[in-house]
């Protein structure tokens, strides 16, 4: 099959459990106003109701153990990029490596005999692996940072940073650092200081006791609208953070993010990798990405790079 063109794309079985939300989620703002209005006509006693929204999450368990099967354990992990010794080409402070020695260097290692995972089945394994490619240190930081923007890989982010310092290595060495003037200014809060941690502890104290008496004056039912209020404002708050989720995991990488999903065992997902091709070798910087594990282990990883 060899290397296609990724696409950052959110899991259908994420889309599957937000929309099994959506009567929760969207229902919310109206439970909420039925609820406050209840509240306000409380007079004595009150009979206690279930929320109107209670049926609508009755399946919430289901949901979670459906989270949870797709953010299983991914599986083990491999980054392999020119500042990774002795994987690179090193020429000084540069390193350099190309694609056609980076996917031989990572179906190496998927093949490494001292190093296989513990798989109870390692016949029946599956990898994700990701190639990105530039032709010198700046695109390669560049593309770097474009991919951490969508999905972050804390080792990506080193190799990144690493990249960003070599663009400018040769005009920082002629740099002649300067200093400030001694001494230095130092942060200063004010309990530093006893006597202002002295006023701090005294009036502390006695704006407690003022407090408790001033909780008196919010009635029971006021608390509870006003709880109300902000679990509506969080829900929605949530729902605006999944859809900015959804919107950032879209799109692909461009020319130069490419991914395969193999299967198999160790040995023959290294032979697929060995004899697949890759990029021209015109590139002199590349990374390689890597997943292995259990078809549904790595389940996610698939879905998120639309392989």
């Amino acid at each position: 099959m060899g290397f296609i063109p990724i696409s950052f794309t959110v899991p259908a079985a994420a889309q599957t459990i937000r929309s099994s939300l959506s009567a929760v989620v969207t229902g919310v703002a109206g439970a909420t106003a039925e609820g406050t209005g209840r509240l306000a006509a409380v007079t004595g006693g009150a009979v206690p109701q279930k929320s109107p929204l209670a049926g609508a999450a009755a399946n919430v368990a289901a949901l979670r153990a459906q989270l949870e099967a797709l953010l299983q354990a991914g599986g083990r992990f491999v980054c392999v990029h020119p500042y990774v010794h002795p994987v690179g080409d090193r020429r000084g402070e540069y390193s350099y490596l190309t694609p056609a020695d980076c996917v031989a260097a990572l179906a190496g290692k998927i093949a490494d005999p001292e190093d296989q995972p513990s798989e109870t089945d390692a016949c029946n394994l599956a990898a994700v692996c990701v190639l990105l490619h530039a032709a010198d240190h700046g695109p390669f930081a560049e593309l770097l940072a474009a991919f951490n923007a969508v999905f972050p890989v804390t080792e990506l982010q080193l190799a990144e940073r690493r990249a960003r310092q070599l663009i400018t290595l040769e005009k920082d060495k002629r740099i002649i650092a300067t200093a400030p003037k001694e001494p230095r200014w130092s942060a200063s809060a004010p309990h530093r200081h006893g006597a202002l941690c002295g006023m701090d502890s005294a009036l502390g104290a006695l704006l407690a006791q003022s407090e408790a008496f001033a909780a008196e004056n919010a009635s029971a039912e006021a608390e509870l609208a006003a709880l109300m209020q902000a679990r509506a404002a969080h829900v929605a708050q949530l729902d605006a953070a999944w859809q900015a989720l959804c919107s950032g995991l879209s799109g692909d990488a461009g020319d130069a993010g490419l991914g395969w999903y193999l299967s198999g065992d160790a040995a023959g997902m290294a032979r697929q990798l060995a004899a697949g091709g890759t990029p021209v070798s015109a590139y002199k910087l590349c990374v390689a990405l890597c997943w292995v594990g259990a078809a549904e282990r790595v389940a996610v990883f698939k879905e998120v790079f639309g392989l």
